[in-house]
């Protein structure tokens, strides 16, 4: 087995929670309400953004729409229980789910296997 530097590691992939890698995150907060995180690379902090879910072929897609719901500058919002049992198929653990930029400007992932 070779040693590798996580010195190296860090520098190439940042510090801190910034990710490079485009993603939701959905969460159980405190309080019992769900709590969303967007990636910085998304573009979407500081933008009202709409969630909308297949469950028939779990998957998502987030993008820009007005009156919808509004990520701090921070690229944080909270979404009702709702959503996350959706994801996380009928539990309340953290779900992440990478995202991918399509033509039509949405951002579109897959949160999991079909049942």
């Amino acid at each position: 087995m070779a040693y590798v530097s996580q010195a190296n590691i860090s520098k190439e992939l940042g510090r801190g929670r910034g990710s490079k890698t485009p993603s939701i995150s959905f969460r159980m907060t405190k309080s019992g309400s769900t709590g969303c995180r967007v990636t910085k690379v998304t573009g979407l902090y500081s933008e009202s953004i709409d969630i909308q879910i297949d469950e028939e072929e779990s998957k998502l897609r987030i993008g820009k729409v007005d009156g919808a719901y509004n990520v701090s500058d921070q690229g944080t919002f909270s979404v009702s229980k709702r959503v996350l049992r959706m994801v996380a198929k009928g539990s309340d653990v953290s779900v992440r789910v990478e995202l991918s930029k399509a033509d039509d400007g949405w951002w579109y992932g897959s949160y999991g296997e079909k049942s």
